[in-house]
């Protein structure tokens, strides 16, 4: 009797082991759309913010007027980089590149815009634009710059209006979030390098791990394993950050350590083996003392 309770004990044993490694292989793949699913959110979040940025340029961008950038229109320009701590700086510049209006020095107007990237990219496609990664040359800050058209009567593009999104403020948004424990969140612009990164802002100004590299400029969302830039083993989900709308050229990648995701699944594994476990050798205690007793 004693052999049988046992064979039985490990016939039930070796089945909950398999149940809990096919367990493991679901869960880690709901895990890896959960990943993929926060990567999109972040994304939708971050058009929300871009969307922000559009919209305050697109205003600025009509103080001209016919008057051109005069006192009353660059006083504005001053007053909406002030009044947001999400702005390091706002220009206003003309085809050329050449300032008409700066938030940060007045000294500098008249010259030359020192980066020209994102004006190129607003006169080629007429529309709200988004540059690199940078660092603003007056106040040292690190800055995504965001550009929107200025237009004549004619219809005609004469400048632009550009902002330096503060990527300091952009990383304390991140803790809003409150992600998931072992996770991490990088902003990638289109030259791989990333330009915002949570929890360790540090990771800034990087370029993306050579795994990531192939998911910059992938148009839809998805997930991959590879080593983060904190050289841990991760599960990311990644996204554009810009789905329906394609103006950023930024993609978001979560990541989720992926020795601590197994950690975690089989930790409820071997707990509820122990618990079954347990379940079992008590009843085949109960089993053998009856057996014992009664046919004996």
């Amino acid at each position: 009797a004693f052999l049988l309770i046992a064979a039985t004990l490990l016939l039930v044993a070796g089945g909950v082991f398999f149940n809990g490694l096919s367990l493991r292989t679901s869960r880690l793949a709901h895990d890896r759309n959960d990943t993929m699913q926060l990567a999109r959110t972040v994304a939708l979040d971050m058009d929300r913010i871009f969307e922000g940025a559009r919209q305050l340029l697109a205003t600025l961008a009509k103080l001209p007027d016919g008057k051109g950038w005069d006192s009353r229109a660059c006083s504005l320009v001053v007053a909406a980089a002030n009044d947001d701590l999400q702005y390091g700086h706002i220009v206003a510049v003309d085809r050329d590149g050449v300032m008409l209006c700066n938030s940060r020095a007045a000294s500098r107007t008249g010259a030359v815009m020192p980066d020209r990237e994102v004006l190129d990219k607003v006169l080629a496609s007429g529309k709200f634009s988004v540059g690199s990664f940078g660092r603003g040359t007056v106040s040292g800050n690190e800055l995504i710059r965001v550009g929107y058209p200025v237009v004549d009567a004619k219809g005609l593009v004469t400048g632009a209006v550009y902002a330096g999104m503060n990527v300091t403020w952009l990383n304390t948004v991140f803790g809003v979030w409150q992600l998931p424990p072992n996770t991490t969140l990088s902003i990638v612009d289109r030259g791989g390098v990333i330009v915002a990164h949570y929890p360790d802002a540090a990771f800034a100004g990087r370029l993306v791990p050579d795994g990531l590299r192939p998911f910059v400029a992938e148009t839809s969302p998805g997930v991959t394993e590879t080593t983060g830039v904190d050289g841990i083993l991760r599960i990311f989900g990644h996204a554009p950050a810009d789905i329906g709308a394609p103006t950023t050229g930024l993609t978001v990648f979560v990541g989720l350590s992926k020795d601590a995701v197994i950690a975690k699944i089989d930790r409820s594994i071997w707990i509820n083996i122990g618990i079954g476990f347990s379940g079992l050798v008590a009843l085949a205690g109960i089993a053998s003392f009856f057996a014992n007793r009664f046919l004996a």
